[in-house]
């Protein structure tokens, strides 16, 4: 499984298990540890706001336009 597979799943998890219908970054916090080779090191990503609406929006569980605004 790649990582973008991973973060693709792990979306669909949280978006079943959370209490709201829709997700959105003011409710999700998102990071994701990876280990890298080469440095032989983990590096970890931790997701702005921003980054988090365009994982949310491309995995198509992003809140439409009228409920961000309500």
């Amino acid at each position: 499984m790649s990582v973008e597979d991973a973060i693709g799943l792990a979306l669909k998890v949280m978006s079943r298990t959370m209490d709201s219908t829709t997700l959105g970054s003011e409710k999700l916090e998102f990071a994701v540890l990876t280990y890298d080779e080469t440095a032989k090191q983990a590096k970890a990503k931790i997701y702005k706001p921003a980054e988090i609406d365009v994982l949310l929006k491309a995995h198509e569980l992003a809140k439409k336009d009228t409920e961000m605004k309500s």
